[in-house]
C-alpha cells in the first residue's frame, strides 16, 4: 500500500545540457507517453528494508519491467532518457520530494499479447505512463548550461572489439550470474568495499561506446560527451576505486568521485591506463 503523500502529485523538471534539442520537441516526446501502450497488470510495494535491503535494481525483462529496493529517481532515471541518449543523473532531477530518494519500492509491471520483444524506447514510454498513472507525476524538460567532460580517443586505444558484432537483443537479456560474464551488449558494476572507500569493477561484453559513457558518467559529476569517433561493439573492463561519500554515484555532487588512496586509480587514471582513452 502505497503513503498517502505519494497521491499528492509530483511536480518536477528534468534538465539537459546545452546539447539538447529544443525544450518544445522534448515536450512532445513526453505529450506522446500517454498514447502508448500500458502495462496490464502492475503492482507497486513499498520495500520497508529501505537501504538495508540491498543494492537497487531496475531492469526490463522479457514480457515484464522488475525493480526492487529502487528509490523514485531510479525510476525516473530508467523511464526518461536525454536525446544526447545519456544516462540522467540525480543531479539532473529538479523539484522532486525528500523521500524520491529515501524510499524504497519493489515494482512488478506485467504486459500481455506481446509476440514481440518490447524495444527499449518503447519500454521507457511505458514505464513513464506508469509513473504518471500510480506515482501522479507531472514532469517537463528544461535546456540549462552545464559542464561536461568530453571523452577522447588517445593514440593507442586499449579497448578491443567483441568478435561477434551483430546488434545484442537487450530486450531479452536477463540478470546473470555475477560469477560469470554479463549479458551481451549490458555493463555490470561489481562493488568491493574497502576501508578507503570502494573498488569498482565496470564490464561488458559486445557495449557501443555509448553504453559505456553512460556508465561513466555516473561516477564522475558531470555529463560525459562521446568524443572518441569509435564505431562498433566492445570488450570493456575498467577498475577503479570512488571515495567514502555521503548519497550514490548519480546524487548531486558536482566533483569527480575519486580515490584518496594512492594504490589505486581513480576513474580518470582507469580510463587512461586500462582503456587508452582520456577525458578533458
Amino acid at each position: 500500500m502505497f503513503r498517502r503523500k505519494l497521491m499528492k502529485g509530483i511536480v518536477l523538471m528534468l534538465a539537459i545540457g546545452i546539447l539538447a534539442r529544443p525544450t518544445a520537441v522534448m515536450r512532445a516526446q513526453l505529450q506522446t507517453a500517454s498514447a502508448q501502450t500500458q502495462f496490464d497488470v502492475v503492482s507497486i510495494k513499498l520495500n520497508q528494508l529501505g537501504r538495508g535491503a540491498g543494492l537497487p535494481r531496475v531492469a526490463s525483462e522479457p514480457g515484464r519491467f522488475v525493480a526492487s529496493n529502487a528509490p523514485l529517481k531510479m525510476l525516473l532515471q530508467f523511464a526518461y532518457r536525454p536525446f544526447d541518449a545519456r544516462t540522467l543523473r540525480n543531479s539532473d532531477i529538479f523539484g522532486a520530494p525528500d523521500w524520491a530518494d529515501a524510499d524504497r519500492f519493489d515494482v512488478e509491471a506485467k504486459f500481455e499479447g506481446k509476440s514481440q520483444p518490447i524495444l527499449p524506447e518503447q519500454m521507457r514510454l511505458m514505464v513513464q505512463s506508469l509513473l504518471a498513472e500510480r506515482f501522479q507525476l507531472s514532469a517537463h524538460w528544461e535546456t540549462r548550461d552545464m559542464p561536461v567532460y568530453n571523452l577522447m580517443a588517445k593514440d593507442l586505444v586499449k579497448i578491443k572489439l567483441w568478435p561477434d558484432q551483430a546488434a545484442p537483443r537487450i530486450a531479452q537479456a536477463r540478470v546473470s550470474d555475477p560469477a560469470g560474464p554479463p549479458p551481451r551488449g549490458t555493463v555490470r558494476t561489481l562493488a568491493n568495499p574497502l576501508p578507503s572507500g570502494m573498488e569498482l569493477t565496470l564490464s561488458g561484453n559486445a557495449v557501443p561506446i555509448e553504453t559505456l559513457v553512460n556508465e561513466l558518467q555516473l561516477y564522475m559529476g558531470r555529463p560525459v560527451r562521446d568524443k572518441t569517433a569509435l564505431t562498433g561493439l566492445f570488450d570493456i573492463r575498467l577498475q577503479f576505486h570512488i571515495a567514502s561519500r555521503s548519497g550514490d554515484a548519480g546524487g548531486t555532487q558536482t566533483t569527480p568521485l575519486v580515490a584518496p588512496d594512492p594504490a589505486g586509480p581513480d576513474i580518470f587514471a582507469a580510463i587512461q591506463d586500462q582503456l587508452g582513452l582520456k577525458v578533458e
